[in-house]
């Protein structure tokens, strides 16, 4: 492209914090966060930023997002017969990538709420985050789990990020990064270090993706 005399830049996004240990951080993949990225770098986009400046708000942006998920079933990809993993009636598994990657623990499901209590004790971990800072929240169907499972799970996700003290300025739910029919979901945070990028999450957009 740069031959053809297009502005080009970078943003590499490794939101997913399945894997924790610090040699391993160049194996993190890009998962829902990449959704808040698109959104807030098109809307500067939009307001007339330019490559330069695109890729200097993405490299301060990128660190602030993290993601981890839990399926209760494996995707169906393409051209297979199987799906991309099998677990046991009754089991799920954290961690998971949205092309099959395995995760890091299968456990029998107990509730929404103790999702939400793993899902969230991972990432405070990576976060260290402190009583009033705030956040948005991003919680996203992996493609097969229906709209009420999801507003369940967020529902024990604030209750566990108000009893942090945290002060949650952006809300989002719904299906916007899937896996193919995958019965699971992830949940993203994004430490909301610049008020520009909550302006940029509320501003209005003309696409089915992301509604209003």
């Amino acid at each position: 492209m740069q031959k053809e005399h297009w502005q080009t830049g970078l943003c590499i996004v490794a939101d997913d914090i399945s894997v924790d240990h610090e040699s391993l951080k160049q194996r993190r993949r890009g998962v829902a966060g990449t959704i808040l990225v698109h959104k807030i770098l098109g809307a500067a986009a939009a307001q007339g930023a330019s490559i330069a400046e695109l890729t200097h708000i993405a490299a301060a942006l990128v660190p602030n997002i993290h993601t981890i998920g839990v399926a209760a079933s494996g995707a169906r990809i393409p051209g297979q017969s199987t799906a991309s993993f099998n677990l046991n009636p009754g089991e799920i598994y954290y961690g998971i990538g949205i092309h099959g990657e395995p995760g890091y623990r299968r456990e029998p499901f107990q509730s929404s709420e103790r999702l939400a209590q793993e899902l969230i004790s991972k990432l405070r971990l990576n976060f260290k985050w402190h009583a009033d800072d705030h956040y948005a929240v991003f919680v996203n169907s992996l493609g097969g789990t229906t709209p009420m499972e999801l507003m369940v799970f967020n529902n024990d996700v604030h209750e566990l990020l108000t009893l942090a003290a945290l002060t949650i300025d952006f809300n989002k739910v719904g299906t916007f990064l899937t896996a193919n029919g995958m019965h699971g979901l992830s949940l993203t945070l994004l430490s909301l270090a610049d008020p520009d990028w909550l302006t940029a999450l509320n501003r209005p957009v003309k696409t089915a993706a992301w509604p209003n």
